[in-house]
């Protein structure tokens, strides 16, 4: 929060020769928690403010055959192209913003600091690095290898962060007076509260403050006071407050947690009410799925249909706190149960000719790209996803039933192997089906019809 704040900061006061780009890492989403998904994310903001910078992605494709010259998944070439731009004559000054390096995969994050260190940072005064992270000593370390550093530690600059966090209990306070409309001896005693439970920790406010959104101004001291300072205790609040509803919409609110704890990445709607193992009259009914979302809203936010974790530390919660104890104690959660219900999924909703196209020589591009958003926002994640979680879980009876003869991964793929690699072609993952056959040959140890299948289908 606090480095959003500084973003929209210095973007206030840019010159037109100065240009600024920023990544925000999350450990919940596959494609925002990689070396390369940073860099590559670093190059489209300065692409978007600046176009002539293309050039530096054009030299590098190849119009007749339509394809780049050079592997662009590729750390090391997005890392080339990135410094290329850094140091086009068409701007003077560069700030770059990655924040919560710490959600970035261990490994990754180490490929990423080493780049920096050994080619990033040979013009200090025209580039201008700010990274963010959580306490990590490996990190520390990597940096320290560099020059021309300075390390801020919030803990030491206690001071500064309280003043902030004061300042953002004014905003978030102005907020709820305008809403509910609070006297001002109101306003006064819910801002002194807040300020004294906070502990400077900005996102308690940004959580407290959305409770209050609805609770009517009389009530809105009472209701603070029953909150506990720190995030762990109002985690487990509010976990309790989520637990005490109706039976069924609790069982269905403890799903979705831990069906979006245990994903790969963030969740379209259109697919959270299937991977979560919702009733079938629940899963295609948006409304009913988005209420049950609006019911762990604590824990879960959505933007532009997509659901998310509030912040980091609500997946800690639900992966080392004690919220895993609580998902842990269900027989349905576990990754062998998402894996499972993504084949039922795909068994349900996928076809032959899906995007009813007119020949077989048809082409991808043929189908409305509206389509094909849709049919990735409802299916892709079981398409692209079902092995991995079952690869996590290989050895337990359920995988093992799964994987053996007659079993559900044999049925499905004997069933619908075409009508699955159909859909990864319309949704442009095609070649990484190949990747999951392989993994699939992998945890498949003992010669099976299921492994003869598979081979042929790789």
């Amino acid at each position: 929060m606090m480095v959003m704040g500084l973003v929209e900061e210095l973007s206030r006061g840019l010159q037109s020769s100065t240009m600024l780009c920023y990544f925000f890492c999350q450990d919940a989403d596959d494609e925002l928690n990689t070396a390369t998904a940073i860099v590559k994310g670093l190059i489209s903001r300065l692409v978007i403010q600046k176009g002539a910078l293309m050039r530096h992605l054009r030299r590098r494709w190849d119009t007749a055959k339509g394809t780049f010259t050079e592997d662009t998944n590729s750390l090391q070439t997005l890392w080339n192209i990135f410094l290329e731009i850094l140091s086009d004559p068409g701007h003077e000054k560069v700030y770059v913003v990655v924040d919560a390096l710490d959600e970035c995969d261990a490994t990754q994050m180490s490929h990423l600091l080493r780049l920096i260190v050994r080619t990033g940072l040979h013009s200090p005064s025209r580039i201008k690095w700010l990274l963010t992270s959580r306490p990590l000593d490996g990190a520390e370390y990597l940096l320290q290898l560099g020059p021309d550093q300075l390390k801020v530690s919030l803990e030491l600059n206690s001071t500064h962060v309280s003043m902030a966090v004061r300042n953002y209990i004014r905003f978030k306070v102005d907020e709820l007076s305008n809403l509910q409309g609070y006297s001002r001896a109101r306003r006064a005693e819910v801002e002194s509260i807040l300020t004294r439970k906070a502990e400077d920790t900005f996102l308690w406010v940004s959580l407290v403050s959305k409770s209050l959104e609805d609770v009517p101004e009389a009530e809105a001291v009472a209701s603070i006071q029953k909150l506990p300072p720190g995030l762990q205790p109002l985690y487990d609040r509010m976990m309790r407050q989520i637990r005490t509803g109706n039976p069924e919409t609790v069982a269905m609110c403890e799903q979705i947690l831990g069906t979006i704890t245990l994903a790969y990445r963030p969740l379209h709607m259109e697919e959270l009410g299937h991977i979560a193992g919702l009733s079938e009259d629940l899963c295609d009914d948006l409304r009913s799925v988005g209420h049950l979302v609006d019911q762990c809203a604590s824990f879960l936010t959505v933007r532009k249909n997509i659901v998310y974790f509030v912040h980091q530390s609500a997946k800690d919660y639900m992966t080392v706190g004690r919220g895993q104890e609580i998902l842990t104690s269900r027989q349905d959660y576990g990754h062998d149960q998402v894996s499972s219900r993504c084949l039922n999924t795909m068994s349900k909703l996928l076809k032959i000719n899906i995007s009813g196209l007119s020949t077989p020589s048809s082409k991808v591009s043929d189908v409305p790209l509206e389509q094909r958003q849709a049919l990735a926002a409802q299916l892709e994640y079981a398409c692209c996803y079902w092995m991995q979680h079952l690869a996590m879980v290989e050895k337990t009876t359920l995988a093992e039933t799964a994987l053996a003869d007659h079993g559900k991964v044999d049925q499905f793929l004997r069933q619908m192997l075409l009508q699955w690699l159909e859909a990864l072609s319309l949704i442009g993952r095609i070649s990484e089906g190949t990747q999951l056959l392989k993994l699939l040959r992998a945890i498949i140890d003992v010669s099976t019809k299921t492994l003869r299948l598979v081979m042929f289908a790789s």
